[in-house]
Formats: structure tokens, C-alpha cells, sequence
């Protein structure tokens, strides 16, 4: 109904359908939404870096854990923040804040989520977002033997994450990103699972690519 000044102007018929499902817990159309710890310390700390290791750091990392699980409710998978200044990376794999939102341990109650996908961990996984692997410059081999470790990570640690290696961002370096993705393809070793992604304009995706 709709109403104006407590008078009733309108009342409009509304009948509803409900069926006896639920939707996914893994979502069936994949989402995936660039997440800057730098952001979040910028607008909570006034400071793109505060150190992990203080009182702000550790409150940094609950702010990006409650950020996360906010996404997740949503079905969204954040990523991106892997190469943040105050994320502690190790090599050739995620930080370890990264751990429990891919393996879905972040998601349960004992964190204080409560929604779909309890226990699931982020479908989705950018290494290098936006074109910042530290080894493009360092050929083939190099290639091979990041992508075979990364490979290996998940395999052992988050087998349901479809990850890739975000090549480069808007970039007009079509024959570069070609010889990468062949390199990940020809890769011999479990580096030739490894995706690659990279963005740029439709007409130069259709001409060059």
C-alpha cells in the first residue's frame, strides 16, 4: 500500500512464489573484488602502513579478517591484499592471514560468522593482483619454478581454490603476456595448473590475443 499523509493512495496486489530450496553454499558464479589492507589502515589509522606486530597492526587484521566475512556473507571473494605492505608473505604462497579464509576456517562461529558458506573456504585466488609477481623479469625458469611452487601450495593446503597469476592490468603488452601464459603452459611440472589472467580493452583482446 501506499500511503500519503496517513491517506491510502494506492494498494497494488503482490503474490509471492516460495520453493523449497536453499542456494549453494560455494557460490555457482564465481565473484572476485580487489581488497587493499592500505585502504582500511588510511582510513582507521590515518597511515597506508602500521606495523603488524602493534597494538593497531593486530587491530589491522581483525578489520581485514571482519571485512572478509562481510564479503562472504554477500558471496563475494576478496582479493588482492596478499602483497599488502603490512601482510607478512612468505614465499611462493599466501600470507598466513590467508590460510583461514581459503581453507573456510575463518567462516564459523568460533569467529563470529554466521551465514552461508559456514566452513567454506573463498573460492577464488589472485597471486601478483594487478601485475605484481616479483618475477616477470626473470624468464622462463624463474617462471617455472614459481608456478610450481604456488601450484604445490594449494594443492596441499586449499585444493577447491581456482587461483591465478594476474599478469598484467590494462596493459598493451599483448605479445609479453603471451609468451608468460605459454611458459605456464609448457611448464612440465605442477606450475602448468596455474590460470593466468590479465586485463585489457576488447578490441586489442580480439585483434592480438
Amino acid at each position: 500500500v501506499v500511503r500519503e499523509n496517513g491517506a491510502l493512495v494506492k494498494s497494488i496486489p503482490v503474490q509471492l512464489n516460495a520453493y523449497s530450496f536453499q542456494l549453494p553454499d560455494v557460490p555457482t558464479v564465481k565473484t572476485m573484488v580487489d581488497f587493499d589492507s592500505g585502504n582500511i589502515n588510511m582510513r582507521w589509522f590515518g597511515a597506508t602502513y602500521v606495523n603488524p606486530q602493534s597494538p593497531q597492526g593486530q587491530k589491522a587484521s581483525l578489520l581485514r579478517d571482519r571485512f572478509t566475512m562481510l564479503a562472504h556473507r554477500h558471496k563475494i571473494s576478496l582479493i588482492g591484499d596478499n602483497e599488502s605492505n603490512d601482510c607478512s608473505s612468505t614465499a611462493d604462497a599466501p600470507c598466513p592471514d590467508w590460510l583461514p579464509r581459503l581453507n573456510g576456517s575463518l567462516f564459523t562461529s568460533a569467529n563470529g560468522y554466521d551465514g552461508p558458506g559456514v566452513g567454506v573456504g573463498n573460492n577464488v585466488y589472485s597471486v601478483g593482483t594487478y601485475g605484481s609477481w616479483g618475477w616477470m623479469n626473470q624468464g622462463q625458469q624463474a617462471m617455472n619454478q614459481h608456478t610450481d611452487a604456488w601450484a604445490t601450495w594449494f594443492s596441499q593446503n586449499a585444493p577447491q581454490t581456482e587461483y591465478f597469476l594476474y599478469l598484467l592490468d590494462e596493459s598493451t603488452l599483448t605479445a609479453t603476456m603471451e609468451t608468460w601464459s605459454k611458459w605456464i603452459l609448457n611448464n612440465p611440472g605442477p606450475g602448468h595448473n596455474m590460470k593466468s589472467m590479465a586485463t585489457l580493452d576488447l578490441i586489442t583482446a580480439a585483434a592480438q590475443c
